[in-house]
């Protein structure tokens, strides 16, 4: 049907205007099409139902006739295609991507429209003190709002050309401005949801996947004019400006946050050249930012703050950390300083152009209860929503790292030192999220103002004192108060959050996971048990798993109490029934959390993922990450060479709450000293980062585990290969330092070892992996 309307559109023009004027015509087509066929489902199902009911009838009374029974197959057909078409669109408008149509949810979904209606409708909203509540008020109020918060004062700004920044690469300079290939675009249409909700233009990225075939060429045309041009056509960059409810009731329009949803063309444009962006920032971003850079995790920067408050503590010394709140972070971008910062970080200026028309070329209109206002232009800002804006903010809030370092280096701040000294922690960011770290002095924080002022200037974010918060480690309460004054901010204690995680919290006290407990009550509540099928509550219950509990349980491990707690709402939830009152439970909780091919349910088992997420930090470390999470624990708790394998401190007074955390999952359920390492088979290089006897890195098991009595004879059992041997011109020789002399039935043993290793050499040069 959209294969004949489209190849039937002919269009003159430039490859932009032939491919909006084609989606354009084709919406006016499928809105046609839609009012007779998908807004009579409910009409078709009831016939469809009643000719079922009819034939069912006549064959209580007599023999129905083949043509009744094909009769009746037919409906029956016609029934289910219209339910499960009644059920995908509702899913559709529940935005419950998580759980598959087909499974008998229909209600489910409805009721979660029904509630994301409450939830978004706007009766009354304060802006800029005036209360509006006329539905023309609140949509003539909130376009001013906005397009005033979108416009640039016009003011010319400072740069820092004093700082350096890095640049990239010559080679990434001519990959990011190459022509556009067909792979490229497909893969960057395929990784958008297809689910996800329309801008103006009206077309999922689920139609664009599914015609495919058939737009593909016009919208490869329209790439290609781009790229050769650098322009948008007039109204291919349109965008809806959705408010989300930041917290329950919101009065105030800062309450809610602006999302924008944006038409497809541009979006596949942005997320093209967002993709392209995305493999050369980690060059170009320094390592205190750990959001939206490829390697890099949001729970980077937590262990980071963590280890260094843990290092404050332990030392009995004193120290402040500032957490930041930015004004409308996104929102207020200076387009000019975005420009400027990627010259200095020596993107051609052919690609400079591309992201400015990205920028200019947008329209927006406020979504006001379903209703458009009239549409305006932005001259700064980010829109949230914009494939390509994470990472245009991260090129900014470099400047602030630029600024923050030079200071460092300059010693006019001093940071959390780590270990002996040499690494030191003064500022952590993930996007907009920014903490600083110091030591308890005025003068540190005397430079903080100075910072933040000379950042505000140059890129026009601005920081929000009142909501931002000075935080004392081992400092008295007047220090801290007196501090805050000075900031014109807030005091708070540890712990606390950043960003969403526990900063200094003890997670051995439940306290800590109260939030992961309420989130479960919350995600698994009764009504939504009421109205799901078996299939769609287990769906439901792993979805959970993957949403933002999971980040806390990468940082610690889950108290039994904890274990115990979750997996009774678990449970009820499963077995269903309204109320509190006790549930029945038809099958061992532990046969529930086997894989189905085992005759479970598929119910992941909270202990064994806890433990699979906290084993991820050994397979990162392992693996040779070089971040600066890793450098930190290097400097805590590595050893001789600066090799961490080769001495892991652990126990009480030593590590730090979340590395002994990390060490315990190495210990296993059983307790056994070294049973996760044992389990990773390691590549040998220059020998440095393996152990030789606790390591696996010949055969299948560690050598301590084949030659037990040799082990027990080394003087050093957590020894490198790199110390059981040597170089001598260009060849390796092995060297073994015993308690004592061998004796003859173990000198047999020592040739089996031999052996074993003779053939396997370290080679120079080349880390381990």
């Amino acid at each position: 049907m959209v294969t004949a309307k489209w190849k039937e559109i002919e269009i003159q023009g430039w490859g932009g205007f032939i491919l909006k004027e084609k989606l354009k015509k084709t919406k006016d087509f499928l809105r046609v099409w839609s009012k007779s066929n998908i807004q009579e489902v409910d009409r078709k199902i009831e016939q469809s139902r009643e000719e079922i009911n009819r034939v069912d009838g006549k064959g209580e009374t007599s023999i129905l006739s083949n043509e009744d029974i094909i009769f009746k197959s037919s409906h029956y057909s016609e029934l289910l295609k219209n339910m499960q078409m009644k059920e995908e669109m509702a899913q559709q408008k529940a935005r419950k991507t998580w759980l598959k149509s087909g499974d008998a949810n229909t209600s489910f979904f409805h009721k979660c429209i029904r509630g994301r209606w409450r939830r978004n409708e706007i009766n009354v909203i304060s802006v800029e003190g005036k209360e509006l509540r006329q539905v023309e008020d609140i949509k003539q109020g909130v376009m001013k709002y906005y397009a005033n918060l979108f416009t640039d004062e016009g003011w010319q700004r400072p740069t820092l050309e004093g700082l350096s920044f890095q640049s990239i690469s010559e080679e990434d300079r001519s990959m990011l401005i190459e022509p556009f290939t067909e792979e490229e675009v497909k893969a960057a249409v395929w990784n958008c949801d297809s689910t996800k909700a329309p801008g103006p233009d009206g077309f999922t990225f689920g139609f664009i996947k599914n015609e495919w075939e058939v737009i593909k060429a016009d919208i490869m045309v329209y790439l290609k004019d781009f790229h050769t041009n650098g322009r948008m056509v007039r109204g291919s960059n349109a965008s809806f400006l959705v408010l989300i409810p930041k917290k329950e009731n919101p009065q105030g329009i800062e309450e809610y946050r602006p999302i924008s949803l944006i038409d497809c063309m541009y979006k596949i444009l942005a997320k093209v050249l967002a993709d392209r962006l995305s493999r050369v920032l980690y060059t170009i971003i320094g390592e205190n930012q750990s959001a939206f850079i490829e390697g890099r995790q949001l729970v980077d920067s937590v262990v980071v703050a963590n280890e260094a408050i843990d290092e404050v503590r332990k030392r009995k010394s004193q120290c402040f950390v500032f957490k930041i709140d930015f004004e409308k972070a996104y929102d207020k971008v200076s387009w000019s300083f975005l420009d400027y910062m990627m010259e200095k970080m020596g993107f051609d200026k052919v690609w400079r152009e591309w992201i400015a028309e990205c920028l200019r070329s947008n329209t927006m209109s406020v979504l006001v209860n379903g209703s458009a206002t009239k549409e305006f232009s932005m001259s700064r800002g980010l829109r949230q929503g914009d494939p390509l804006s994470p990472f245009l903010f991260l090129m900014v809030a470099e400047a602030l790292n630029g600024l923050t370092s030079a200071v460092v280096e300059k010693g006019y701040f001093c940071g959390v030192k780590i270990g002996d000294g040499e690494l030191e922690i003064s500022h952590l960011q993930f996007a907009d999220d920014t903490i600083f770290m110091g030591e308890a002095t005025e003068d540190n924080i005397w430079m903080i103002k100075c910072i933040m002022r000379a950042f505000e200037l140059v890129s026009g974010l601005k920081v929000n004192y009142r909501k931002s918060s000075l935080i004392g480690v081992n400092t008295d309460e007047e220090w801290t108060r007196k501090m805050s004054w000075l900031l014109n901010c807030k005091t708070a204690a540890l712990p606390c959050k950043y960003p969403g995680m526990p900063l200094g919290a003890n997670p051995r006290r439940i306290d800590t996971w109260k939030p992961l407990i309420e989130t479960f009550r919350r995600k698994l509540s009764v009504w939504k048990g009421k109205f799901l099928s078996l299939g769609g509550r287990i769906t439901l219950i792993n979805s959970v798993l993957s949403s933002l509990p999971v980040f806390l349980m990468s940082l610690h491990l889950l108290p039994k109490q904890v274990t115990r707690e979750l997996d009774k709402i678990r449970r009820n939830f499963l077995w269903g029934g309204v109320g509190e009152g006790r549930k029945i439970a038809w099958v061992a909780w532990e046969r529930v959390c086997c894989e189905k091919k085992e005759g479970g349910l598929g119910v992941k088992n909270l202990r064994w993922f806890n433990m699979a997420l906290l084993g991820k930090w050994w397979g990162r470390l392992i693996g040779g990450d070089k971040g600066l999470w890793s450098r930190v624990l290097l400097e805590k708790y590595g050893g001789k060479g600066g090799n961490w394998l080769s001495w892991m401190k652990e126990g009480r007074g030593i590590g730090s709450p979340w590395w002994n955390d990390i060490c315990k999952v190495n210990r296993g359920l059983g307790n056994k000293v070294g049973w996760l390492l044992s389990n990773f088979i390691l590549k040998l290089g220059d020998g440095k980062s393996v152990r030789f006897w606790l390591d696996v890195w010949v055969g299948e098991d560690p050598l301590a585990n084949v030659f037990p009595r040799l082990f027990l004879l080394d003087t050093d059992k957590n020894c490198s290969i790199y110390d059981q041997g040597y170089w001598s011109d260009g060849s390796w020789c092995w060297r073994f330092q015993w308690r004592r002399s061998t004796r003859a039935w173990e000198e047999e043993k020592l040739q089996q070892l031999i052996g074993t290793i003779n053939h396997i050499k370290p080679v120079q040069n080349v880390k381990d992996t």
